[in-house]
């Protein structure tokens, strides 16, 4: 891959804890300010976890159309409001050539409030909404950042894990280096502070400690003791 095409970063977009914006983020993160508060995203009465990381100035009417907002998951708001920040960064005018530019939108979890609430219109009457559907989908977040900016190049949706996003770095990278595309919007996108994500994380976390005790075992015959 050495020599051909640079690839380089022109604009950058960010919605997280620390702000809604990348400018504000940035101030704060070098200020050692925290993101972390108390769950205001529902209830957690009967949960251990009570505090957690929240975007909480993020305005999506900001970024889009109320009909809109009503169809997609959290997730892939985020996704829609950086990848519109970084396009203003950049000065892309992504009308004039969409056809050479991309996205490649990451995410571990995908929609998982949308999730949820599949699970609670079936369990009360056993109907779904055709919009949820879609919503939960992990792919949504690059395609709605499609969508929305108009992009009709190389469309990639990495979901693996925490090596997501960096996988969808690394795709961008690869579509400009290799003359797929121009321009390339990557990144990944969660909004899983939710009380069925908190509560798998939990039962996960639970499950692996009782797995571990029962594992760890000493050697009489051992100095120092070994596990096994």
């Amino acid at each position: 891959m050495s020599g051909g095409r640079r690839v380089v970063v022109t604009g950058l977009g960010a919605v997280t804890p620390l702000g809604a914006d990348i400018d504000t983020t940035w101030r704060r993160l070098v200020a050692g300010e925290g993101g972390a508060g108390p769950i205001t995203a529902f209830a957690t009465s009967g949960h251990s976890v009570r505090i957690a990381c929240e975007a909480s100035d993020f305005e999506p009417e900001r970024w889009l159309d109320r009909k809109t907002i009503r169809k997609i998951d959290r997730f892939a708001q985020f996704a829609v409001a950086a990848a519109r920040m970084a396009e203003s960064e950049a000065g892309l005018d992504v009308a004039r050539e969409p056809d050479r530019v991309g996205a490649s939108i990451a995410t571990a979890q995908g929609g998982v409030a949308s999730l949820a609430e599949c699970l609670r219109e079936l369990g009360e009457s056993q109907r779904i909404h055709p919009s949820l559907v879609t919503a939960f989908m992990p792919n949504m977040a690059a395609g709605w950042v499609s969508m929305e900016l108009g992009t009709r190049g190389p469309l990639g949706a990495p979901c693996t894990a925490c090596a997501a996003s960096a996988m969808a770095v690394g795709e961008g990278y690869d579509a400009i280096k290799l003359g797929r595309a121009e321009v390339m919007l990557c990144g990944g996108s969660e909004a899983g502070i939710t009380e069925l994500a908190v509560r798998a994380s939990q039962r996960c976390e639970h499950s692996h400690a009782e797995t571990a005790t029962r594992l760890v075992r000493v050697d009489p015959l051992m100095p120092t003791g070994t596990a096994s």
